[in-house]
Parts: structure tokens; sequence; C-alpha cells
């Protein structure tokens, strides 16, 4: 029996994205990227992929993605940093929600100065979610807050999550609920609130 080519896993569009890049005269290329993620998802579409070059990110708010599938890559694990200016959607630097199936690799991540984040990552009703050698790290967070907080079914993976403290409400390194936690490291978490820390809090017996 022959399968159906339109059953057939398509190859995902890969959006190009460097610090010496440019919105202006960019195309999104390997040879051509756009400068900033904000431009990248613009043409983001359920499938695609974000691939990130060596450098540091600074978007202006939470990099969301909505009901749709794909990933974001670091090109090199441990090269790229994104550090966003303010987290307005749901108080987390990359926020994806409500999807199907979604990679986060390689990304360092680290609060600004004037940003209030409460979450790194956060993945809420995800599924076949996986975060591969990411790192958290740097966040001062007014009340409730987690390195990386996630929803759904999938893996956490090789992570690290290093120096938060919280003024208030409940600290978490990595929150899981639904998903494994792999071979995660999660160091110098502060509570100055006297409201409780752990480590890494992982069940799996998630209901949407």
């Amino acid at each position: 029996m022959t399968a159906n080519p339109t059953s057939w896993p398509q190859p995902s569009i890969i959006i190009w994205v460097s610090p010496s890049g440019s919105d202006i005269t960019g195309t999104g290329s390997d040879q051509n990227p756009y400068q900033t993620i904000e431009r990248a998802l613009l043409d983001f579409k359920d499938g695609y992929q974000i691939r990130l070059m060596d450098g540091t990110y600074t978007p202006t708010d939470t990099i969301m993605i909505s009901g749709m599938t794909g990933s974001i890559f670091a090109e090199n694990d441990d090269e790229v940093t994104i550090q966003p200016q303010q987290a307005t959607g749901y108080g987390a630097a990359i926020a994806i929600v409500n999807s199907d199936r979604f990679t986060i690799h390689g990304v360092n991540i680290s609060q600004s100065e004037t940003a209030g984040h409460n979450y790194g990552i956060y993945a809420d009703n995800v599924q076949n979610f996986i975060a591969y050698t990411c790192t958290v790290s740097g966040f001062d967070c007014p009340s409730g807050c987690a390195g990386i907080w996630a929803t759904g079914t999938g893996r956490i993976e090789n992570c690290t999550v290093s120096d938060l403290t919280i003024g208030n409400g409940n600290l978490y390194g990595i929150y899981s609920n639904g998903l494994d936690v792999i071979d995660c490291e999660v160091t110098a978490l502060t509570d100055s609130g006297g409201n409780g820390v752990t480590g890494i809090y992982s069940i799996n017996d998630y209901i949407p």
C-alpha cells in the first residue's frame, strides 16, 4: 500500500534571525536574516521554526506563540541569550500556549533590568512540548516565580535554572505538570519573603 503523500510530515520553514541582520532589508533567510525575533514572529506560521544565530536578543516584550506548532532553536547551544525588556504576556520571557507540538532548544534566558518577569519559559496546555538545553538565570520576581513552568506532555531535559529571587509567593526552579523532567539542574533559589522554595516540582497527571 502506498502512503498518501499529503500525509507525510512536511519540513518546517526556517526563519533566520541574527543581531547583525536587518528587519528592513532582511528576508529571513540564512544569508539575509532578520535582526529581531519580533520581526520573525510576523512571518511565523503553524509548523515554522525560528532559528537564532549567536548573540543577544532584547525583545520589547514577551515572545508569545498561541495555538500553533513549531520551534525556537539556537543555532549553537549556549551562544544565544534572550533578554526581553518587559513581560506582559503571562509574565514570561517566552510563552507558548495551546499548542499540539513545540520545541525550545539551546537558548539562555535572563532578566533585563527593566522587566518584572515571573517566568523564563511558560508553556500552558502544550502537548509534545520539549525544552532542551535551555538556561534561565538572574530573575528577581515580584511575586510567584518559576524558571520553567509547563503543563501538558513532553519533557524538560538538560536544562539549568539558577539565581532566581522572589519577594512574595511561591518560587519554583522548574514546575512541571504532565511532563518528564530529565537531567536538569536547579541552583541558587532565594526566597526573601519566607513563602517557600521548590527546586523541581513534577507531577504526571495533567488534565487539560
